[in-house]
């Protein structure tokens, strides 16, 4: 029997949490499934619960929910020897604040100064010099309402407004460019503005297509997007991961209903991988 608790995806048994958090019904179904497949925005007790049940789970959700949020992330590409721009972890705003205040910058300026769980930008602060992280750091506890929130600075490569997407589809991979002109912004996200180029420089392209299926291979993701940048003032820029999204935009893939067809056939791939039968799959 094949449980599928993703909206748009039927199967043998489909069930549709909606608001409700899963009971032990919805374990007692997990634990008698061959396998389960989960939806996008999966809740950590969901997730929980099947992987308690012993269910074999599409997507394949163990490091999203072991490596939290920035900084759990930067502890993984450190762990696996991922590349990344260099990357402090600060376990608060505050303890930032007061390494700030005892006049030592974390990174030769301009950096970046991220919080741990904003999205799409948003808790993102390039910092020019001493003056300029203390504002920051004032205006984002200021905004948070919290100073114990762990944060990360970062080294800021010169990537002239670009940042590559790579989707990861089950065992392919899909590359886009999130563009904006240079000098407009230093976070390239869609919702604030950035285009998408999916021809623009393919042999960079390729290369991160390579460093995303190697972290297929390797840690397993089977569902997720990685940002990437290269250092547009080198010569021969290797890719570099900013962070992995487990809840990304389909615009860049074409929009929402291209999106699920590849995200089916991604799950039917999986199922029959898994000696099942994935005739009774369906897409909505």
């Amino acid at each position: 029997m094949i449980l599928s608790f993703h909206p748009c995806i039927t199967a043998d048994r489909q069930v549709i949490l909606g608001s409700r958090t899963p009971d032990r019904g919805d374990g007692v179904l997990a634990a008698s499934a061959d396998a389960v497949l989960l939806p996008q925005t999966c809740p950590e007790a969901l997730f929980r619960l099947c992987r308690e049940a012993g269910a074999r789970c599409f997507p394949s959700y163990d490091l999203r929910f072991a490596y939290p949020g920035k900084t759990g992330q930067t502890r993984l590409f450190r762990e696996r020897r991922l590349p990344h721009p260099e990357t402090r972890i600060w376990k608060s705003l505050r303890s930032l604040e007061e390494a700030a205040r005892a006049g030592s910058l974390p990174h030769q300026p301009p950096f970046l100064l991220k919080t741990d769980a904003d999205h799409e930008g948003r808790g993102v602060r390039r910092i020019e010099d001493a003056e300029g992280l203390k504002s920051a750091l004032y205006d984002l506890m200021h905004r948070r309402g919290k100073s114990g929130e762990p944060a990360l600075t970062q080294d800021l490569i010169p990537t002239g407004g670009n940042v590559l997407r790579a989707v990861i589809l089950g065992h392919r991979v899909h590359t886009y460019w999130k563009r904006v002109n240079e000098g407009e912004s230093f976070s390239a996200t869609i919702s604030r503005g950035a285009r998408i180029d999916a021809f623009w420089r393919e042999d960079l392209q390729e290369r991160g297509r390579k460093l995303a299926l190697e972290i297929h291979r390797g840690l397993g993701l089977n569902l997720a997007a990685l940002d990437m940048v290269f250092d547009m003032e080198s010569p021969d820029p290797d890719p570099r991961i900013l962070e992995i999204n487990y809840a990304f935009g389909r615009r860049g893939l074409g929009g929402s209903e291209l999106y699920y067809r590849l995200l089916f056939e991604a799950v039917c791939e999986w199922v029959e991988e898994n000696g099942l039968d994935s005739t009774s799959l369906g897409l909505v």
